[in-house]
């Protein structure tokens, strides 16, 4: 009798133990959110003069359909789940390969876009690269970029 009153706790000791297990993965799980990029048709109105505008592709920069704006110094603006993100520069480098390497950063991102120069019209240097986000929770999602510089 002794022992099946042992067995009978351990076993309620260790199923309590498991489930609890169980709903604390669950918990995290639910807790990450995806990075989800939406695409804009109108710059910010912060964006005034120069400035560098990126789509996902060339037929989206061609539609005018841009996931990333910014000023050419202070700050950059792309659509992250939903909401427009405003960041401001954290580092930039430029080489003599005509290669551009930014990070912008706020509260709940980091960015950072590497793109090389691949053309030049007038006053507007055309690019491409990859665009980072990474989020506060360090989620990230990488994409291509295809867009320009200019005045």
């Amino acid at each position: 009798m002794k022992y099946i009153i042992i067995i009978t706790l351990i076993s309620i000791f260790v199923g309590c133990s498991e489930a609890k297990e169980k709903g604390q993965k669950e918990e995290v799980v639910e807790n990450v959110q995806e990075i989800a990029i939406s695409s804009s048709e109108s710059a910010p109105h912060e964006i005034d003069g120069c400035s560098c505008y990126f789509s996902l592709s060339k037929n989206d920069f061609e539609a005018g359909k841009f996931i990333y704006f910014d000023d050419f110094g202070e700050k950059a603006f792309v659509i992250i789940n939903g909401q427009q993100e405003e960041l401001s520069i954290k580092s930039f480098e430029a080489d003599v390969e005509k290669m551009k390497i930014e990070t912008w950063f706020n509260d709940s991102y980091t960015i950072n876009i590497e793109m090389k120069q691949d053309g030049q019209i007038d006053e507007t240097w055309q690019y491409k690269g990859s665009l980072e986000i990474i989020s506060k929770d360090n989620q990230s999602e990488i994409v291509d970029l295809v867009g320009e510089c200019g005045c």
